[in-house]
């Protein structure tokens, strides 16, 4: 599994070099086709001053797309701080469409979102030198449910699917070291005891548990009595 994930972080890094020049070059890349395969959603992340703005100054670049899958794993807000960054030029809501909604039912959900999230990471990891320990980075919590955004190119869309990779390589790796604990557990378990069934560390000792109950009230004493046994 390490190996894995060190040659998909090569892949990321080879990728993530090709993007800054072709964000550099004068000739802006193809666009990649990104229309099918995904369960793909529109959302829109209202401006600072929202509600002062007429119909015309609304800004389009605004609008966002997301894994719909974000809507039933109430993540959402996370790919919203990803792509909306900026408490200055966003108000902290977002708007995501339901795929196929029908007409004249709600077709959208309201999420609120935190859009100096990676900004205040940011200062973070710099003045901390590396992230909060305990605290999940958003970029790790969104990454499942963005998609590679209408006009992308094809080295952007393949360094999201590698990006994408790697998380699901560590979440199976997580999975698999939680059951390998369980068993390893067991194991020992199984290893104190004896061929009859018995706990050697126990043998010649036993606990005896009883409870008195108080007349005329609920309240219950418990006692331990421990004694040696043949």
């Amino acid at each position: 599994v390490r190996g894995s994930v060190t040659n998909l972080n090569k892949v990321l890094k080879a990728l993530g070099k090709k993007l800054q020049k072709e964000q550099k070059s004068k000739k802006p890349p193809k666009p990649a086709d990104v229309s099918g395969g995904l369960n793909r959603t529109r959302a829109f992340c209202f401006p600072e001053a929202f509600e002062d703005m007429g119909p015309d100054e609304i800004p389009e670049n605004e609008t966002i797309e997301v894994n719909a899958s974000c809507i039933e794993a109430q993540a959402c807000h996370h790919v919203c701080s990803m792509l909306c960054q900026g408490s200055q030029q966003f108000n902290g809501t977002c708007l995501v469409y339901l795929p196929g909604g029908e007409a004249g039912a709600k077709s959208f959900v309201m999420v609120p979102f935190d859009a100096d999230a990676l900004p205040r990471e940011a200062y973070y990891e710099k003045v901390l030198g590396g992230p909060r320990p305990g605290v999940a980075k958003t970029e790790d919590s969104a990454i499942g449910y963005m998609v590679p955004r209408t006009g992308a190119s094809s080295t952007e869309v393949r360094w999201l699917e590698s990006r994408q990779e790697i998380l699901r390589v560590m979440e199976a790796n997580q999975e698999s070291l939680s059951r390998h604990q369980s068993l390893k557990g067991q194991v020992q378990q199984l290893e104190r005891l004896s061929d009859s069934g018995a706990y050697p560390a126990l043998q010649g000792v036993c606990v005896n548990i009883t409870q008195e109950q108080y007349v005329g009230t609920t309240a219950v004493r418990e006692q331990w009595h421990s004694f040696f046994y043949e």
